[in-house]
């Protein structure tokens, strides 16, 4: 088996148990949403759902991770982010706990065309049980022929799975550390018997980015999230981490298991952490504390940007008034753009194809204004107006006064479509590259078939399951 190298990955935060208006952007990695700007209000939930879009040479496939705790917030904020449930390509769960797979059903019920890849693992059908102090909760079970009945192509791993022939389910995390274990209250029913759950079926999703590594998603991190990391890098044979997501379930577990933690991240370095839902407040601050840097919490509406290859950063413009010129994004003398500036004055065109772009300020009164010299900084240095990319690079920006420095957030950055008129206003990715996207082929991983919808038991489930990923 290999793993394809990717042009970017994104990730939208649809569901998580955070939101905060304050929380900053990074302009080029990190796009906060501005409310006041969004269709209806977001929602935060205690459950978890990513819509991760994968770049493989310019054909974009999206993946829903986990499909949050109940119907209400998934498809609340779907609509609030201006998403299509029917652009979604597959559904992979993370593991089988309710709130992660709670809005799955009605998600399913409301698609419409023809099947959609389901990837799990076998073991999530199990029933679920947690012993808290607060009393005993469950059973929970994710209901096997109602899953089959709902319109979908079920695939089932207990090893490492390619989803889309794209990105990695790791299968059942490896432990190698001997301070990541899961918590004895989480506990399961197998063949009758409770047992305590070792969260076989827990797993990461991967995938490689070109020239930045290892992007490693996960759920609740129940194996422990170091383990999940270090499994990813031993299955791909990438060591380089840019991004790792997820919840980290770490509060309850206790100060000094969140210390080891903090370690084990700090070695495999990563670019960037992002972490949210049930990680627990106290452990977020001292992840806040150990990385000051590179560390985000998830909140509801985030987009995290992951891009390989030759991205650019346009950062000065010349001074111009906030009112009157809008950014424009030109490819073979038509207008290309569709993003919304943030309060900081960022802003951004994601998932291009390749060719050569141009970047100029419009006058809005007088029509295309005459091109004028920006400053354009990246991966590689590139300055003028003509900037070329590879497949699947974004180009983001930053709006400054060039003579005070100061971001000019006023600065409209608007859709022109090639006809010449003006599209909506909206967010990445831009409304006129979205031909650019095609659905991919749906492979048979390791050559394997669909599980059969007339089985009548999970027990006669195919394990499909593979060896060593090969970068």
């Amino acid at each position: 088996m290999e793993i394809p190298v990717l042009q970017s990955v994104t990730v939208e935060i649809l569901v998580d148990n955070f939101f905060d208006v304050f929380e900053p952007s990074r302009p080029g990695i990190v796009e906060r949403v501005v409310p006041g700007r969004l269709k209806k209000p977001l929602v935060a939930a205690h459950g978890l759902a990513y819509l991760i879009t994968l770049n493989h040479q310019g054909k974009l496939s999206r993946i829903l991770m986990d499909a949050a705790n109940a119907p209400l917030p998934l498809f609340n904020n779907l609509e609030a982010l201006e998403h299509d449930i029917n652009e979604i390509d597959a559904v992979a769960l993370s593991h089988g706990h309710p709130d992660h797979y709670g809005g799955l059903f009605e998600f399913l019920a409301k698609r419409t065309g023809g099947p959609i890849p389901v990837y799990l693992h076998k073991d999530v059908f199990l029933p679920k049980v947690l012993i808290t102090p607060r009393g005993r909760i469950g059973p929970w079970v994710l209901d096997l022929d109602q899953l089959v009945a709902a319109n979908v192509e079920l695939y089932e791993n207990q090893g490492p799975q390619l989803v889309l022939g794209q990105a990695l389910l790791t299968g059942t995390v490896e432990a190698t550390t001997d301070y990541e274990k899961p918590l004895p209250g989480f506990r399961r029913k197998v063949a009758g018997q409770e047992e305590q759950d070792l969260f076989p079926d827990e797993q990461a999703l991967v995938a490689v980015v070109e020239g930045r590594g290892l992007v490693v998603i996960g759920g609740c991190s129940h194996p422990g999230i170091v383990n999940m990391v270090k499994y990813a890098q031993k299955l791909t044979g990438v060591q380089k981490v840019s991004l790792i997501l997820g919840g980290f379930h770490l509060t309850p577990h206790g100060d000094e298991t969140t210390q080891q933690t903090i370690a084990g991240l700090k070695e495999l370095d990563p670019e960037l952490i992002i972490a949210g839902h049930c990680t627990g407040f106290r452990a977020l601050t001292k992840l806040a504390a150990a990385f000051p840097d590179n560390f985000m919490v998830s909140c509801v509406g985030t987009k995290v940007m992951v891009v390989g290859g030759r991205g650019a950063v346009l950062s000065h413009v010349p001074t111009i008034a906030p009112t009157s010129v809008v950014i424009g994004l030109f490819q073979g003398g038509a207008l290309l753009a569709d993003a919304w500036p943030l309060d900081d004055g960022s802003y951004g065109f994601e998932g291009l194809a390749a060719g050569t772009y141009a970047i100029r300020p419009i006058n809005l009164t007088e029509g295309v204004g005459t091109s004028r010299a920006v400053t354009v900084s990246g991966p590689e240095d590139i300055s003028g107006l003509d900037i070329e990319v590879l497949p699947g690079a974004s180009i983001v920006g930053m709006v400054r006064d060039n003579g005070s420095g100061q971001t000019l957030a006023g600065i409209a950055v608007l859709a022109v479509g090639p006809d010449g008129h003006r599209t909506r206003r909206g967010r990445l990715p831009a409304a006129g590259l979205r031909h650019e996207r095609a659905r991919p082929a749906r492979p048979r991983p390791g050559g394997a078939e669909p599980a059969d919808a007339a089985r009548a038991s999970h027990r006669q489930a195919k394990h499909h399951s593979g060896g060593i990923i090969h970068h």
